[in-house]
């Protein structure tokens, strides 16, 4: 099994839900705004236009420049919802190849 940057994005995300130590939730901004716009750049024109506006969704959601604060509650949501769709757009894309 090939380790992806989508599965480690969405394994983290799905850490994420976890009562974890505040600083994991600032690593995560991080790894996950990077590693989305990554993704972004990297699959640009191969991308339909829906993919790429959850994409910056996703990225803008986890900036660390600029964060959101939302409850914890909200934000179990938000990243249940980011790590499936990291984990469904990498199953995705697998069965298109």
């Amino acid at each position: 099994m090939k380790i992806t940057t989508n599965k480690v994005l969405a394994f983290m995300l799905a850490v994420a839900v976890l009562p974890m130590p505040y600083d994991y939730y600032q690593i995560l901004r991080v790894v996950v705004c990077i590693g989305v716009v990554y993704l972004l750049v990297k699959n640009w024109s191969s991308l339909e236009v829906l993919a790429k506006v959850l994409f910056i969704a996703v990225a803008i959601t986890f900036n660390p420049i600029a964060p959101i604060y939302l409850s914890k509650g909200t934000w179990t949501v938000i990243d249940l919802l980011a790590a499936g769709y990291l984990f469904f757009y990498e199953r995705l894309s697998i069965s298109i190849k």
